[in-house]
């Protein structure tokens, strides 16, 4: 999920295209059993992708979509993809945010690239990238102190992205987004069911 909303690359292109992405989705969901909203919602995902794709589109097709919801649009402010612009339930700066984000991926024994061409750490694709680190984490962490503590932190954490709601939001009331609105509505239920 992470590589989905980041910058679109040609593989990710085509593994939407070839409906890989979707069965590499529906799989991790059964594996997690998800609930039928999350089910659904993969289904939508995966009914957009091939609306979006009826058209010949080529990668830097996708690419210019992505730049222009997401980070320049003449027509309207884009739909950020940063947690700061959004979240108005911790009432934390940017700066704060930057700070409390990168203690506890440091926490957790992760260190971010810093300086020039560095994605800031409330980006959601690298916010959806601790998430799956967690999870890995999680899959191979013994019973005990460690396991409650990892569990803890990724449904705290997967409880935080509730940020993604109002990005949703804007797509929405936009002129709906055939591949980009329904992957964020399946992002925001990985998070639920990563917070369960």
């Amino acid at each position: 999920m992470s590589l989905a909303v980041a910058y679109p690359s040609e593989t990710l292109v085509e593994a939407w295209r070839s409906g890989e992405f979707s069965e590499i989705l529906e799989g991790a969901l059964a594996r997690a059993d998800a609930d039928d909203g999350a089910r659904q919602a993969c289904a939508a995902l995966a009914a957009g992708i091939q609306i979006y794709f009826s058209v010949d589109r080529q990668v830097v097709d996708v690419q210019a979509d992505y730049v222009g919801l997401f980070d320049l649009n003449r027509e309207r402010p884009p739909v950020h993809l940063l947690q700061h612009l959004h979240d108005r339930q911790t009432h934390t700066t940017q700066l704060e945010l930057y700070r409390q984000l990168v203690e506890l991926y440091r926490s957790c024994g992760i260190t971010l690239k810093q300086g020039e061409g560095a994605v800031p750490p409330d980006q959601l694709s690298v916010q959806l990238e601790f998430l799956a680190y967690l999870c890995g984490r999680l899959s191979r962490a013994p019973a005990g102190d460690e396991l409650t503590s990892l569990r803890n932190t990724q449904q705290a954490f997967a409880h935080t992205l509730q940020w993604v709601d109002e990005p949703i939001e804007r797509l929405a009331q936009q002129s709906p987004h055939a591949l980009y609105l329904p992957l964020l509505r399946v992002v925001r239920r990985v998070t639920e069911v990563c917070g369960k």
